[in-house]
């Protein structure tokens, strides 16, 4: 009686078949964890964005932000550093990071933030965060909102975004 050693092509189809099967699982669930952190980091940019303009806008003397008012607060008054991952498109009002563009200027709100979601599957939602008025009090609670096709994906309920514009 011989022995052969080695797998047999069935055995050795089985296995690839398995691992495809999980593969196919876990990609999906790789790229949602993936855009969770994407969305995690959008609302902690969001939350110090909106912190230093309230704060720039104390320190100017500024009721409320107007882009038309060249002394309220542009991304230099901010005492914030910011790492711009592309200039090209940047203003005095708005910088970017690999998955998000953010303004501090948007249409339709008195003191809000925003970010706009580029690139990938999730590209065109956009959130916006508002702190309700310049001096929160404590039973104040600021409110993240999203607008687009996607926000249901990220957790949040969908939002017309009537007379919001996010403008970068």
């Amino acid at each position: 009686m011989t022995h052969k050693k080695g797998f047999t092509l069935v055995e050795i189809l089985t296995a690839v078949v398995i691992v495809a099967i999980l593969t196919v699982m876990a990609v999906p669930l790789y790229e949602k964890t993936i855009e969770r952190s994407r969305l995690t980091e959008a609302q902690t940019v969001l939350n110090r964005l909106q912190a230093a303009k309230i704060q720039a806008m104390d320190d100017m003397g500024c009721s409320s932000y107007s882009t038309a008012d060249s002394a309220c607060p542009q991304l230099k008054h901010l005492r914030m550093q910011f790492k711009n991952e592309c200039p090209s498109t940047s203003t005095a009002t708005s910088f970017c990071s690999k998955a998000f563009k953010y303004s501090i200027s948007p249409t339709g709100m008195v003191d809000g933030v925003c970010a706009k979601r580029t690139g990938g599957d999730y590209s065109g939602t956009t959130f916006y965060y508002y702190s309700g008025e310049m001096n929160m009090d404590a039973n104040d609670k600021p409110e993240f909102l999203c607008v687009g096709t996607y926000c249901t994906e990220y957790g949040f309920e969908a939002n017309s975004g009537a007379g919001l514009t996010c403008p970068i």
